[in-house]
C-alpha cells in the first residue's frame, strides 16, 4: 500500500497535477478519492441508463468504470511524466556543460549559482522547473544532502541520478574527474546521435513530401506546356 502511495505521489508531482485552484500538487489520497467519486458517478449514470434507456449501454458504462476507470487516468499521467522526462533528457547536456568545469576544478563556486545562470538561457519550461527543484534543494540541504533529494524526485531519469551521485562524491572529496569527463563525453555522444536521428527523420519527411508533390508538379508542367502549345497554335493560325 505504501509503495503504491509513493508511486502515485511521485507521478502526481512529476506531472504537476494540482488540486483545484492550483495551490499545490495533489496528494495520493486526494487522487484516489477523486477517482472513486468519478467512478461512482459513472456507475450511477450507467445504472440509470440500464434502467431507463438501454441495458447493454448501461452495462458497458458500468464495466468501463470498474475495469479501466482506475487505470486510464494514471496512464494519462504517466504519458505526461514521460514527455517531461524526455524534455529534460533532451536539454540535459547543455545544462551539464555549464557545471562540468566547476566540478572538475573543485572550486568553491556554488552550484546553485551556476544553475541559476543556466536557467536564464533555456526556453524549456520543464528545465525551468528542474532548475527550481535543484536550486531549492541545494540551498536548503547543501551539496551533500541536496543531490539525494533531487535524485529521488527524478528517479526515473538516469542522467540526473548519475550527476547527483557525482556531485555528492565530489563534495565528499572523492576524485571523480575521470568519471566527469566520461559523463561529459557520454552526453555529447547522446546529443550527437539524437541530432543525427532528427536529421534523418527530416530527410525522410522531405523525401516523402517530394514524392507526393512530384505528380502534382509534373501535371502542372504538362498543363503549362499544353497551354503554351495551344497559344502557339493560335498565333500560327493568325499568320
Amino acid at each position: 500500500e505504501r509503495a503504491r502511495r509513493d508511486y502515485i505521489n511521485y507521478n502526481l508531482a512529476r506531472a504537476n497535477i494540482r488540486i483545484p485552484g492550483g495551490r499545490r500538487v495533489m496528494k495520493a489520497e486526494e487522487y484516489n478519492a477523486l477517482l472513486k467519486i468519478c467512478q461512482g458517478f459513472i456507475i450511477a449514470v450507467g445504472a440509470l441508463v440500464t434502467i431507463l434507456v438501454n441495458y447493454m449501454l448501461g452495462f458497458v458504462l458500468i464495466i468501463a468504470a470498474i475495469t479501466i476507470g482506475g487505470t486510464l487516468p494514471m496512464m494519462y499521467i504517466r504519458s505526461l511524466v514521460k514527455t517531461k522526462d524526455e524534455e529534460i533528457e533532451a536539454n540535459f547536456s547543455d545544462f551539464y556543460l555549464m557545471i562540468h568545469y566547476v566540478l572538475m576544478a573543485r572550486a568553491n563556486t556554488p552550484l546553485s549559482g551556476i544553475m541559476r545562470s543556466y536557467d536564464k538561457t533555456t526556453n524549456s519550461e520543464e528545465m525551468h522547473r528542474f532548475i527550481d527543484v535543484c536550486v531549492s534543494n541545494i540551498d536548503t540541504y547543501g551539496e551533500y544532502e541536496g543531490p539525494i533529494k533531487i535524485a529521488e524526485k527524478y528517479k526515473e531519469i538516469a542522467v540526473v541520478g548519475k550527476l547527483m551521485r557525482l556531485i555528492r562524491q565530489a563534495n565528499e572529496g572523492a576524485d571523480v574527474a575521470s568519471e566527469l569527463r566520461a559523463f561529459r563525453q557520454e552526453l555529447i555522444d547522446a546529443k550527437r546521435y539524437a541530432l543525427t536521428k532528427r536529421g534523418d527523420r527530416i530527410i525522410k519527411r522531405a523525401r516523402a513530401s517530394f514524392g507526393l508533390l512530384m505528380p502534382i508538379l509534373v501535371q502542372a508542367v504538362i498543363s503549362a506546356m499544353l497551354i503554351y502549345v495551344e497559344d502557339l497554335s493560335v498565333t500560327s493560325s493568325l499568320f
